[in-house]
Order: structure tokens, then sequence, then C-alpha cells
């Protein structure tokens, strides 16, 4: 699908859906109803990546009242960040940006990072997750919280960089300064997110992280496999650090 060529809008919000169909009907009207509260023109991309469930007709039906929303359907898989970077390359929108759609980072941040880079304070604006406990999904969520904070303290020492919080759901750009950084990432998956930061920062994007309430939700399936997603961000970041080597060696020549 295409976007219609138009005067830009301020901000297109994307939204990768993967297996929603226990909360899209919820969490969509919400997203979209928090959004109208923002002086903005915007556009929101839910982009499905495939659902083997429902997912897809459960939001045709959602966002039919909603003329600000699109749904966008993937032809076939492509993963998380490859999803969320085709919504950017799709949007002539000022900022980009994309949202977990289990809105466990709630969008009442949106406007917020939006304007950071509106008013050229920033040109990638994202949300520190700090969690919020809930008793009822905490055994489903303490190895993701150990798991969270370990990463963050890893690829801050072995990646070398000053970011906060590189794994966070809720990301937003200047769309013009964020295509060059694009171009540069390999992954198509959750590693995806290491690499938009950390290659921003080497690019001398200016970069704001604003902390944020993260809320896991009971009814929302977890994608990640732990084992198996934690060997793939290690091969990946050790695959980056050599990437960067490589970057600091022809910036000395």
């Amino acid at each position: 699908m295409t976007m219609a060529a138009g005067t830009a809008k301020d901000l297109t919000v994307i939204v990768p859906c993967y297996r929603e169909s226990s909360h899209i009907e919820k969490s969509a009207p919400h997203l979209l109803w928090t959004l109208r509260g923002f002086d903005l023109d915007y556009e929101v991309l839910f982009i499905d990546d495939v659902s083997p469930d429902d997912t897809r007709e459960r939001l045709a039906r959602v966002l039919e009242p909603y003329p600000e929303a699109r749904l966008i359907l993937n032809e076939v898989n492509l993963g998380r960040g490859a999803t969320v970077e085709k919504g950017i390359r799709l949007s002539n929108a000022k900022v980009v940006g994309f949202l977990d759609v289990d809105l466990s980072t709630q969008p009442i941040y949106v406007g917020h990072l939006a304007r950071y880079i509106l008013d050229d304070v920033a040109d990638v604006a994202t949300c520190q997750r700090i969690y919020k406990i809930d008793v009822r999904v905490l055994h489903l969520i303490f190895h993701r919280i150990l798991m969270s904070y370990g990463y963050r303290h890893f690829s801050s020492r072995y990646l070398q960089h000053h970011l906060l919080d590189t794994e966070t759901g809720s990301k937003f750009f200047d769309r013009a300064k964020i295509l060059p950084v694009l171009d540069r990432i390999e992954s198509k998956h959750w590693f995806w997110d290491t690499e938009v930061m950390v290659y921003s920062q080497l690019m001398g994007l200016r970069i704001v992280e604003v902390p944020s309430i993260y809320i896991r939700r009971p009814e929302k399936p977890t994608t990640v496999r732990v084992l198996s997603d934690s060997w793939t961000h290690l091969k990946s970041a050790i695959r980056l650090k050599r990437k960067m080597r490589k970057m600091a060696e022809l910036k000395k020549r």
C-alpha cells in the first residue's frame, strides 16, 4: 500500500501489530482518542505483520470510525524493526515514530515527544521506561525486568553509549535526519531498536530520553523468546561493535 501525496503532516505514529487479538479492541481506540487531545496534524499507521490470529479483521472493524488511522497489511512477515522502518519510509511527516500497541508505554507521552522535535530541541525523542510492578503479572515479567536492566548495563558498556534505554517501545524521530540512520541498520527484528539509537548517537543526532511509566498488560501475550532473543541480541551486538570500529577507523583517516 502506498501513501497519497499531499501536505506534510506534523506527525506520523506507526503502530506495528502482530498477534494483538487479545487487546486490540481496547488499546487501539484508547490510543486514537488520546492522540486527539494533542494540537497536532497527525496520522496513525497500523501495520499488521501477517498475524496468524484475527488481528487484521479486528483492526479493520475498530479503525473504521477513525479517518486519521490507516490499516496497512504486510504481504510477508518482515519483523518488528522492518515494519517500523516501512512506516517511516511511507510517511512524509516532519516527525515519525512508533508506539507498541499494547500501550505498556502510555500514549499520553506522544505529544510531548513530538513537540521536542517540532520545536527543534531534539532530533530523536524517546521514553525511558520506569517499571510499575503489577502483582498480577509479576510472575510473567520478572525475568523481563531483569533482562531489561541487565541489557541496559551491557549495552552501554559494550557499545559505549550514554543512552539510558535503547529498547523502549516509544521512539520518535525527525524524519529527514533519521533516514540516513536507517540506511545503516541491518536488524529487521528487536535489535533494530539498539541499532537505531546507537547510530543516531554516532551520527550526531540530538537525543532526549523522557522518563515514563511502563505497565505490562496481563492480557497481552509476549512475543519475546528469552533464550533465542538473548542469543540473537548478543550476536547482533558483536556485529555492531565491529561496524563501529570500522567507522572509527575511517574517521581517523
